[in-house]
């Protein structure tokens, strides 16, 4: 029976030895799996964060080039003028700048005139400093 008891003992454990072969293979292959997966991941990952940037990038590229546009037509176009003021005694009074009108101020880029931007003063004088805790 001592015998018997050690075949069954060994026959135990070559199945423990079998499943734990068994189980380190199949994690091993899911490891595998599970890494090509996540590098599946990463890869569209910065795939879509590159696309992303590109955008970005190209966004504020075509915003410069409006501005650039803008400015290079607004340093070209010269003032608004009038014609000249014709009398009836056949003289002109030379030729005058036409008032610019609402919206007029700024570049077409920032919209025109922005209420309570365009016409922001700075306050010359402070108020008085408060030295009541002096």
């Amino acid at each position: 029976s001592f015998f018997k008891l050690r075949g069954e003992e060994a026959e135990r454990m070559r199945q423990v030895g079998e499943r734990r072969d068994m189980a380190e293979k199949y994690w091993k292959d899911k490891s595998k799996e599970f890494h090509a997966d996540a590098a599946e991941i990463r890869r569209l990952k910065d795939e879509e964060r590159k696309r992303q940037q590109d955008q970005a990038t190209a966004k504020d590229r075509d915003e410069l080039e409006r501005r650039e546009a803008v400015r290079r037509q607004d340093q070209s176009q010269g003032p608004n003028v009038s014609g000249t003021v014709d009398f009836p005694s056949g003289k002109t009074l030379g030729v005058y700048s036409v008032p610019y009108g609402e919206g007029d101020y700024a570049s077409e880029y920032s919209g025109g005139n922005v209420p309570g931007v365009d016409d922001y003063t700075n306050d010359l004088f402070q108020k008085a400093q408060h030295t009541d805790f002096e």
